[in-house]
């Protein structure tokens, strides 16, 4: 299976981790996509018109974009205890704990491109800021029980 990749992101790093937890990563052939929101990929947005990493090239030439798709994918392909169960409250658990682990890099990724790719005058620190304090900055409130 083909995986498109960047070294440098975490949303890579994460399908990463999941292969080689479940011990199939040695079935990924990462193929190097750089990319970014002012120069994309041509060749990774043939396969996926998202044009973000990663992006999977199944056994079947399906692709799949979108980490958490890619690593429930992952997931259905070996035998023995998945990596999200299957049902119940502990699946909503994981599912809720992978979606704040993705809110925190997408995050650092906005964050980081603000620095890096945005000239100074049209850096906007309250951004950054926000980004950087995260829940510190727009309170989580819990639901009644």
């Amino acid at each position: 299976m083909k995986l498109w990749y960047a070294s440098a992101s975490p949303f890579v790093r994460k399908v990463l981790a999941a292969a080689h937890e479940i011990g199939i990563a040695d079935q990924l052939e990462p193929v190097a996509a750089g990319t970014s929101p002012v120069k994309p990929n041509m060749e990774l947005v043939a396969d996926n018109p998202v044009g973000k990493i990663p992006a999977l090239v199944s056994r079947d030439g399906d692709v799949l974009y979108d980490s958490s798709v890619i690593c429930a994918y992952l997931d259905s392909l070996h035998e023995g205890q998945t990596l999200i169960p299957a049902e119940g409250p502990e699946r909503f658990k994981a599912l809720t704990l992978e979606s704040l682990g993705d809110a925190i890099m997408d995050a650092a990724i906005l964050a980081r491109y603000e620095v890096t790719l945005r000239p100074d005058d049209k850096q906007w620190a309250d951004w950054i800021d926000g980004l950087r304090e995260g829940g510190k900055v727009i309170p989580m409130k819990r639901a009644a029980k």
